[in-house]
């Protein structure tokens, strides 16, 4: 979890000032074990932590770190890899824009 490991303070962070409106939840599909001393090393107590591989599946999730905002009716609106800040706060902007991507909407600008 490379990439997870550097981004953890930003999303603690964005994590700590949307609060009002946002709830983390870290998921992963490795050892028991392993992610076991990983929820541990990291402080992550306060969050949901997920284990399965399933999840993954589900939202056909090929490289990580990856993120999912979910509304809270349960339908998911953007989606993204997110190796930054910038990638994490992407999410963001295209459920404001009304898109699953950023990605999506460059390419219906394009496209108009």
């Amino acid at each position: 979890m490379p990439g997870l490991r550097t981004l953890l303070p930003a999303l603690k962070s964005i994590g700590s000032q949307e609060s009002k409106w946002l709830r983390l939840v870290f998921a992963s599909d490795g050892e028991v074990a392993t992610q076991q001393q990983f929820f541990n090393d990291k402080g992550l107590h306060e969050y949901p932590y997920v284990l399965s591989h399933e999840l993954g599946l589900t939202y056909q999730i090929g490289r990580l770190p990856y993120g999912v905002l979910i509304d809270a009716s349960g339908v998911m609106v953007a989606q993204g890899l997110c190796n930054s800040r910038e990638h994490v706060e992407s999410l963001f902007e295209a459920q404001r824009l009304g898109v699953g991507t950023i990605q999506d909407y460059l390419q219906r600008e394009q496209s108009h």
